[in-house]
């Protein structure tokens, strides 16, 4: 007796009917030749109305976000990816804090290490440099009962030093550090603003980040001879519980016991339209998983557009928290786009062999076969160069580093400065910003650079397709 497969099997071979019709095998030319500039710019012009509708951001627990996360999940393919909301919460600790000099507001960061989260603190006292190194405690004397200022204390000194215990015992009241580290525009305005979580203290002590560039007018109120200058740092601290989700779209093609996980933000700094910060993120990954549906895959591809990345990357980690340890164990890599349309770019790949700075905390070799992937689309696929950027852990490339997890990306740039070596390999302007805008009202259509946003997501896309097609030589599955 014939079943009904073989009726169907006989009838194909004779072409009575149409066989089911097999997607080629991803290539990564064949890929980034279906990603174009005025798709980029269609879907750009979509994202930024969801901001201007909403007060003109779209920041984590915002209606904005809400928006941006619908946005995502309705263009996505439902026939060739399974697809999940997961919706999680997570406390976002803020604050509002104000740094006064002689009368007048500074821009600075101000935080404490008191166990006590809700009470507000003020301290006001004379402000006085302290000129030593600060590498013993006799350093602090001088500030005792006052505010003190002083360059960040280096590896200089030899050691880790108990600087808390110091400045306690010599009854310093709080402490304003000189430092050359960019810190993020949202933390410099007076109010409220996200920040690093409190340590507990017997005694609250506050401390000011005040960068170099901008200390110059309180130095000079610090001369010898200058009469006393008051000071006032206050700072209030709150948690505020976010309810926000990620996205996640699995090829249901593939190996799905290797999976290449591609991450990016949904969301923007509060009051930034976040159109490259990172709404290029999402949008390239976007234009990839969509290209990517008329083509099938060996290993799984896990497309992740992550919530609240912004205050502490709480999208990837609450992806990753809520995977058993069989379930990670079934990620072959992570793969990060993040600000991939900076007006003063870079090409900068994520340093995953540990060339530009010591690497002692996550999979290097396997990393660095990443990087190499990304390095090669420049030099072989687009006759451009590349340079490494740092690993660091603003991006949610490193959370998957804090779970042993390989990974690698690329970034255009933020807001730090372009060196004249950068300038001279990419042109554009040395000493100033990548993105002038990100976090910024400005970081509108208007701050798009959409030959390099096409470049950024191309490159994203040969990665992806390369080891979507193929992951030999890759170390996996990793050492236990």
């Amino acid at each position: 007796m014939k079943t009904r497969n073989s009726i169907l099997a006989i009838l194909a071979s004779c072409h009575l009917i149409a066989a089911a019709p097999t997607s080629p095998l991803v290539e990564s030319n064949k890929l980034r030749r279906g990603l174009k500039i005025s798709q980029l710019q269609a879907q750009a012009t979509e994202l930024y109305g969801i901001a201007t509708r909403n007060d003109g951001h779209r920041a984590v627990g915002s209606l904005g976000a809400s928006e941006t996360i619908d946005w995502v999940y309705g263009q996505i393919s439902q026939d060739y990816y399974n697809v999940e909301i997961q919706n999680f919460t997570f406390s976002n600790l803020h604050v509002e804090d104000t740094f006064v000099v002689d009368g007048g507001n500074v821009a600075a960061f101000c935080y404490s290490d008191s166990g006590d989260i809700t009470a507000p603190i003020t301290v006001s006292a004379e402000l006085v440099r302290i000129s030593n190194s600060g590498c013993q405690a006799s350093d602090f004397a001088v500030a005792a009962g006052k505010i003190g200022i002083m360059s960040i204390v280096s590896g200089s000194c030899g050691g880790t030093l108990p600087i808390r215990d110091w400045l306690r015992d010599a009854g310093v009241l709080g402490l304003i550090y000189l430092t050359d580290v960019d810190l993020p525009e949202e933390v410099l305005t007076p109010g409220p603003s996200s920040t690093v979580k409190s340590r507990d203290a017997v005694d609250p002590l506050v401390y000011c980040l005040l960068h170099t560039s901008r200390s110059q007018p309180v130095l000079d109120k610090l001369q010898p001879g200058s009469p006393a200058i008051s000071s006032t740092i206050t700072l209030s601290r709150w948690y505020e519980e976010i309810h926000t989700a990620n996205i996640i779209a699995t090829t249901k093609g593939g190996n799905q016991n290797s999976v290449i996980v591609v991450g990016a933000s949904t969301d923007s700094a509060n009051g930034s339209p976040g159109m490259n910060d990172n709404g290029s993120g999402t949008i390239a990954q976007l234009e990839i998983s969509k290209a990517l549906t008329g083509f099938s895959v060996n290993n799984a591809v896990r497309f992740c557009w992550w919530g609240g990345s912004s205050p502490g990357l709480a999208g990837s980690r609450a992806y990753l928290e809520q995977l058993s340890a069989a379930e990670k164990a079934k990620i072959v890599m992570n793969l990060n786009g993040y600000m991939l349309a900076s007006k003063n770019f870079k090409y900068a790949v994520l340093d995953g062999d540990g060339s530009s700075e010591p690497i002692t905390f996550f999979p290097s070799y396997s990393s660095g076969l990443i990087e190499k992937a990304f390095n090669d689309f420049f030099t072989i696929e687009e006759s451009k160069t590349s340079v490494p950027t740092l690993v660091g852990g603003q991006s949610d490339h490193f959370a998957f580093f804090e779970d042993g997890i390989p990974a690698g990306g690329i970034t255009t740039g933020s807001r730090q400065l372009k060196t004249t070596a950068e300038a001279t390999l990419f042109g554009g302007t040395a000493g100033q910003p990548y993105d002038a805008c990100s976090g910024k009202p400005c970081d509108d259509l208007s701050n798009l650079n959409y030959r390099v946003f096409l470049s950024g997501t191309k490159a994203m896309a040969h990665v992806i397709a390369k080891y979507a097609r193929d992951i030999t030589g890759f170390p996996f599955p990793r050492p236990v």
